[in-house]
């Protein structure tokens, strides 16, 4: 007789489980190579009562979970993609901001060094000149 491969299995395995059942319980068992959820339920209606009947469901685990693993792997690359994007928008940010901080230095030097800081004054009108000049 043909069957489904992991309720044989199961069966052959542990047959106790699969003719009690336990209701209200979902397990996991490693049957014909992978993972599964199992839950065996015994039916019991009018009609049959006294046959021994039970449900069997049987939910591979990778499929059940495949959708969780799919979101996590999803969150993850947005999560680099911001970081990314944040650091880029930091450092042109950053660069912006420091630009003019270039032109100051090459300001303050030029007066540390008693130079003429605008050249197109007259030097003679400059008080840089005239700070040279008293000393």
């Amino acid at each position: 007789r043909q069957g489904y491969a992991p309720l044989r299995e199961l069966a052959r395995e542990d047959p106790g489980y699969v003719a009690n059942g336990i209701a209200n319980h979902v397990g996991v068992r490693k049957l014909d190579g992978r993972r599964y959820f199992v839950a065996v339920i015994p039916i019991s209606t009018a009609k049959a009562d006294g046959m021994g009947w039970r449900f069997a469901l049987f939910l591979p685990e990778d499929e059940v979970i495949a959708g969780i693993v799919r979101g996590r792997d999803i969150a993850i690359y947005i999560c680099v993609a911001v970081v990314v994007v944040a650091a880029a928008a930091s450092l042109i940010v950053i660069t912006l901001l420091l630009r003019p901080l270039d032109a100051v230095a090459e300001r303050m030097y030029r007066v540390a060094m008693m130079q003429d800081v605008d050249e197109a004054t007259d030097a003679t009108n400059s008080s840089l000149h005239e700070i040279s000049t008293i000393q």
